[in-house]
């Protein structure tokens, strides 16, 4: 994916079970295609309940809570853990993540839905 702000946010849905821990890796390309150097950048990731509504997890890179940035390879990489995600009780919640580079110009990489699986086994 590139990180151009004209581009529309690429929709992504989440599905995901409760108790589990879940990763996702997003690799930023420039406009060449080449990896983007994410020097310097910070990105944060939030679920919410619906747009505006209340925060279910927030997940930032600075401070180190949940996101991981490889500058060098332009990876961004989210792990929810399973202590997290087994306190989630939605069925259906909303996300969007976004990177911001030193000049604080932020850049939104993905959204979508996360859909929620109760989990059987204890």
């Amino acid at each position: 994916m590139t990180s151009n702000s004209k581009s529309p946010v690429p929709y992504s849905d989440w599905k995901i079970k409760q108790g589990a821990t879940i990763k996702r890796n997003y690799y930023l390309k420039d406009a060449s295609g080449a990896s983007k150097d994410l020097t310097g950048y910070t990105a944060k990731c939030e679920i919410r309940d619906k747009p505006g509504g209340n925060v279910i997890l927030a997940l930032t890179s600075s401070p180190a809570a949940g996101i991981t940035i490889t500058a060098e390879s332009g990876l961004i990489s989210i792990v929810i853990t399973k202590s997290q995600s087994a306190l989630f009780n939605f069925t259906v919640a909303e996300y969007d993540m976004r990177v911001t580079d030193s000049s604080n110009e932020d850049t939104y990489i993905a959204e979508g839905k996360v859909y929620l699986t109760s989990r059987i086994t204890q």
